[in-house]
């Protein structure tokens, strides 16, 4: 009986060890993930930056003849879409991130109990 015992710990051990090593790659995608997000942010510095451009174009008497108020606009609600689709991207990361390390911790546990 001992002996089945052992066996069955051992397995428990070994699926445990599985899942810690899951837990950990996971955890190593949501970093990337999150990393990836966070320079989403350039895209908004460059969104942002054309609507200054055109902004001044726009108050310039030489070019506001050259640039419509509603490519202005248009601009604007592009740069807020960039924006909210990063803010977006890097809150859905930031979730998986601490979903990561939460199941880490569990699998770290797990096994710590088993041995």
């Amino acid at each position: 009986a001992l002996a089945a015992k052992l066996h069955e710990n051992g397995q428990l051990v070994a699926v445990a060890e599985q899942e810690l090593a899951l837990a950990k790659a996971q955890l190593e995608s949501a970093n990337a993930q999150l990393e990836l997000a966070r320079s989403g942010s350039k895209s908004v510095d460059i969104a942002n930056q054309n609507v200054e451009r055109m902004e001044k174009l726009v108050k310039d008497p030489a070019t506001s003849t050259s640039v419509s108020r509603s490519s202005v606009d248009q601009q604007k609600l592009q740069q807020q879409q960039i924006a909210a689709q990063q803010k977006e991207a890097e809150l859905a990361a930031e979730h998986s991130k601490k979903l990561a390390e939460f199941q880490l911790s569990g699998a770290e546990k797990k096994l710590e109990s088993l041995q």
